[in-house]
C-alpha cells in the first residue's frame, strides 16, 4: 500500500509504502529498502525540503532522513516524543514538524548543521499529545488533534531550559529492599532485580518520560511513562544501571541517575575452576594415554609370548616317541605285507602331520576341525595299540561346531590319557570325549578309565626320574595366556577319579568357554 507521495527537482517519485521506500523514475520501479534495513520499514509520510533531503515519518524507527547516499535516523534516544511517527510537515523555514500520538516534535537545523529536537505536548499548551496533522500558516502553527484543532505561534513559545532532577527511590533484589548504594556485589543467585525512580519536575507532574538502560546489558535505551522497571535472570557480570527524564522541549536530563552492580560467577564458572577442570581433563587424558600404552605393551608382551608357547606346543604336539612309534607301525605293516594298512595308516598318519602343521600357528579354530584332528590321532593309536584302547566321541545335537576354540587344545590330553592311564593297565582301556552345554558354555570331556594320576606318577618316576609332562605343562601356559589376551575365559578343570572302594579309577579332563 502507498501512504504517501513526493516529487524531487529531478522528477523522481517517491513513494511511501507499507513495506519501506520505493522510487519511480523513467518508467522503473526501485527498492530502497533492498540496500538499507532502515528503509525497510512501514513509512507512513513523506515530504522534501528546500534542500533536496527526503524526510520520512516510519512506524516504529522515528524520523528518517535521506539525501543522496546519506541515511539518518532521529528517534526517542535522539529526543522525539515517540519512534511511531504519523505525519511530517515542513515550514517556511525548512524546520520538520513530526506529529507522533505522544505529542509534536520540532526537528531545526542551524546553519552549521547542528540539528535541535523541541517538543510541545498537553504540558505547553496542546489539547491533547494525539497528533493528526499540523500545518504553519503565517505565523502560527495549526494542530490538528483528537480531540479538537490548536494554534500557536512557535517564536512566542520560550525553550524550557528546566531540566528534571532524577532520584533512584528503591532497589530491590530477589524481592528484598536493600539500602540504596552506588555500588552492589551480588552472588550468582542474587540475579533478579526492580528499580523505582521518580524525577522531580513541577511543570508536568505525574505526566513525565524517562529513559533508562542497563549498560553491561543492553546498549540501547528504553522508554517509558513508569516510574519503575525489573530486570530477572541477569548473567553474571558488571552492569550499571542509568535512566533519564524529559522536561517539556523535550530536552532529557543531563545527569542520569545511576548506580553500578556485579554479579559474580558461580564458582563453577570461574577462572581458576575452569583451569583446575582442563588440568583434570588434560591429566585424565594423558593417564588414559600412558595406561592405553601400558595396555598394547603389555599385549604385545602377552602376544610374543603366546607366539614362543606356540612354537613349545608345536614340538610337544610333535613328540618324537608318537613319530618314532608311528613309523615303526607302518614299517611293521610292510614287512608283514600288510599293503592295505600300511597305506591306510601311512595316510593318516600324513593327513595328521598336515593337520598340526596347518593349524599350530592358529590361534583359533572351528570345533570342527578340532575334533577332526582329534579323531585322526584316536584312529592312529587306536591301529597301534588294537584291542588296548577303545574310545568314543560324542558330540550333543545342540551343539554348534563351527564356534571357535583355541586350537589344538584336546589332543595333548588325550595323548596323556593313553600313555599314562591306559597303557598301564593290564586290561584294555577306554576313553571317552563329549561336547556338550553346560550353564551357558561349551564343554569338553576326555574321560579315561587308566589307572590314574598318582600311580601313573609313580610308575614315570620309577622308569623316568625327574620327568615332566612338557604337553599338558606347555598347553596350561597357553590356556593362561590366552585368558590374559581374549575376553572369553577358558575354564580347565582335572578330577581325579574312584570306584566306590576309593580305587583309582581313572580321570576326567574338563574344559570349557563361554558359548556367546
Amino acid at each position: 500500500f502507498i501512504d504517501a507521495i513526493a516529487e524531487d527537482k529531478y522528477g523522481h517519485i517517491w513513494l511511501a509504502c507499507n513495506d519501506g521506500l520505493w522510487q519511480y523514475s523513467n518508467g522503473k520501479v526501485f527498492d530502497f529498502g533492498r540496500g538499507n534495513k532502515l528503509l525497510q520499514y512501514r513509512i507512513n509520510d513523506i515530504k522534501i525540503d528546500k534542500d533536496g533531503t527526503i524526510w520520512l515519518a516510519s512506524q516504529g524507527k522515528g524520523v528518517i532522513s535521506v539525501s543522496g547516499k546519506t541515511i539518518k535516523n532521529y528517534s526517542s534516544a535522539h529526543g522525539l516524543l515517540s519512534d511511531l511517527c504519523n505525519r511530517i510537515n515542513i515550514d517556511n523555514d525548512n524546520n520538520i514538524w513530526v506529529s507522533t500520538y505522544r505529542g509534536l516534535n520540532k526537528i531545526a537545523k542551524n546553519k552549521a548543521g547542528k540539528v535541535t529536537i523541541s517538543a510541545f505536548t498537553t504540558a505547553t499548551g496542546l489539547i491533547s499529545n494525539e497528533i493528526l496533522d499540523c500545518i504553519k500558516f503565517r505565523n502560527n502553527l495549526w494542530v490538528f488533534t483528537g480531540n479538537g484543532v490548536s494554534y500557536f505561534d512557535p517564536n512566542a513559545i520560550k525553550k524550557d531550559t528546566v531540566l528534571p532532577k532524577l532520584y533512584i527511590t528503591k532497589v530491590e533484589i530477589n524481592n528484598k529492599l536493600v539500602p540504596l548504594k552506588n555500588r552492589y556485589s551480588l552472588s550468582h543467585l542474587e540475579n533478579n532485580m526492580a528499580v523505582n525512580f521518580i524525577a522531580l519536575y513541577f511543570k508536568n507532574a505525574g505526566k513525565i518520560h524517562y529513559r533508562y538502560r542497563l549498560a553491561g546489558g543492553d546498549t540501547a535505551w528504553s522508554y517509558t511513562d513508569n516510574t519503575s522497571v525489573e530486570f530477572g535472570i541477569l548473567q553474571p557480570g558488571n552492569y550499571r544501571f542509568l535512566v533519564s527524564a524529559q522536561n517539556n522541549s523535550g530536552i532529557w536530563s543531563g545527569k542520569p541517575a545511576s548506580f553500578s552492580f556485579t554479579i559474580h560467577p558461580p564458582f563453577w564458572q570461574t577462572g581458576w575452576f575452569i583451569v583446575l577442570v582442563l588440568l583434570c581433563i588434560l591429566g585424565s587424558i594423558l593417564l588414559l594415554f600412558n595406561l592405553r600404552i601400558s595396555y598394547i605393551v603389555k599385549q604385545k608382551n602377552l602376544s610374543n609370548e603366546l607366539d614362543r608357547y606356540k612354537n613349545s606346543a608345536l614340538q610337544a604336539r610333535m613328540n618324537p616317541h608318537f613319530i618314532f612309534n608311528s613309523l615303526n607301525s607302518i614299517n611293521n605293516f610292510i614287512l608283514q605285507n600288510d599293503k592295505k594298512n600300511s597305506s591306510r595308516y601311512l595316510s593318516k598318519f600324513a593327513n595328521l602331520m598336515r593337520f598340526i602343521l596347518d593349524n599350530s600357528a592358529k590361534t583359533n579354530i572351528t570345533l570342527e576341525d578340532e575334533l577332526r584332528g582329534l579323531k585322526l590321532y584316536l584312529e592312529l593309536e587306536k591301529q597301534r595299540f588294537k584291542d588296548k584302547l577303545n574310545y568314543r566321541i560324542d558330540v550333543f545335537p545342540d551343539i554348534n561346531t563351527n564356534m571357535r576354540v583355541p586350537s589344538l587344545i584336546l589332543q595333548p590330553f588325550v595323548e596323556n590319557a593313553i600313555l599314562h592311564g591306559i597303557l598301564h593297565k593290564p586290561e584294555p582301556g577306554f576313553i571317552y570325549v563329549i561336547i556338550h552345554k553346560h550353564n551357558n558354555r561349551l564343554v569338553c570331556t576326555i574321560e579315561d578309565d587308566g589307572i590314574g594320576r598318582e600311580k601313573s606318577k609313580e610308575k614315570t618316576e620309577k622308569k623316568m626320574p625327574g620327568h615332566v609332562s612338557n604337553g599338558i605343562e606347555v598347553t596350561r601356559q597357553r590356556l593362561d595366556l590366552l585368558n590374559k589376551l581374549q575376553k572369553e575365559k577358558t575354564n580347565l578343570k582335572i578330577t581325579d577319579l574312584a570306584d566306590e572302594n576309593g580305587k583309582p579309577n581313572g580321570t576326567r579332563v574338563e574344559i570349557s568357554w563361554p558359548l556367546d
